[in-house]
């Protein structure tokens, strides 16, 4: 391949790479959106099951409480789904981003270094033992993109999404035991 070919190749490999993270981020924001809107639906009903001071009214607002649980943990399951299989359409497109850079030389390997760096977690030492590797193999470029979750995509991807259903799931114990009281104080 020609310089210029190979300068294509690449170009197309950085656009590639660079539309599934805008899709999976895309995805990322909707979900978001979506359970903050839900958290803002519960803590209203919430409140208005405090002004309310008759069963039926509480009980009402309760089981759509109740609804709305279920269905943000329906939601959170399915976006889960989703976002998961955006990622592996990611990670294959940094797969073969890796692969067109390796006919490079190193220095020029911009990519193939953040994700050394990455890896690495910054440490120089491991940093140089995984840049000397030249070119690099496919079984270490995927080694590269394992799909081990950073902490901040497990946060986001999985830990926030369920303390929003814990929360949901709170406040429909709080308002079932506000319609016990009045059972038992009426």
């Amino acid at each position: 391949m020609s310089d210029n070919q190979n300068t294509n190749s690449l170009n197309l490999h950085w656009q590639a790479a660079n539309y599934q993270e805008n899709l999976l981020q895309s995805y990322r924001r909707l979900y978001y959106m979506l359970l903050s809107g839900q958290l803002i639906g519960a803590c209203i009903l919430a409140g208005l099951a405090s002004m309310y001071h008759d069963s039926f009214h509480s009980f009402s607002i309760a089981i759509l409480l109740f609804v709305l649980s279920l269905f943000s943990y329906f939601l959170i399951k399915r976006f889960q789904k989703l976002i998961q299989s955006r990622a592996n359409d990611v990670n294959e497109a940094h797969i073969q981003l890796l692969l067109a850079e390796q006919s490079y030389p190193e220095p020029e390997r911009i990519f193939t270094r953040f994700k050394c760096f990455q890896k690495a977690k910054g440490s120089a030492i491991e940093l140089e033992k995984l840049t000397s590797l030249k070119p690099l193999s496919q079984e270490d470029i995927k080694a590269l993109i394992q799909k081990e979750k950073g902490h901040s995509r497990m946060e986001l991807d999985h830990k926030i999404p369920n303390y929003v259903v814990m929360f949901q799931m709170t406040l429909l114990l709080l308002v079932g035991l506000k319609i016990l009281s009045e059972f038992a104080f009426n």
